[in-house]
């Protein structure tokens, strides 16, 4: 699917491409691999988060920017979202996309997850 189909506004703000997506989702993004991912993740769906039926938790492991965390923070108001990040840079866009999104629920957690 085009991913221009859902986007419903696009604009540039202090160097950052401002994307408001037709399911009212918006995010700052800072570059086209940071939009390709919000395709697949959020657009695309490709992890299934739409298709769970009353998640209590979902972790996101390696949250980048929050896309997935906030995606399911808005279809499951009343899960626990908690976004694992250990690259501060990238908590400090957690926080602001959550804040474009007015989702307070996400835990954010800063660390690395290996196996």
């Amino acid at each position: 699917m085009c991913v221009l189909l859902n986007i419903s506004s696009i604009s540039i703000e202090n160097g950052k491409l401002h994307l408001r997506l037709k399911n009212s989702l918006i995010f700052r993004c800072r570059s086209l691999l940071e939009v390709l991912i919000l395709k697949e993740t959020v657009i695309d769906d490709c992890y299934g988060i739409s298709r769970l039926i009353t998640p209590k938790v979902i972790v996101d492991i390696g949250a980048a920017v929050g896309e997935l965390s906030i995606f399911a923070a808005k279809l499951y108001p009343h899960a626990q979202v908690i976004a694992v990040e250990p690259d501060p840079n990238m908590i400090e866009r957690i926080d602001e996309n959550c804040e474009l999104n007015h989702v307070s629920h996400i835990r954010v957690v800063s660390k690395g997850v290996g196996g």
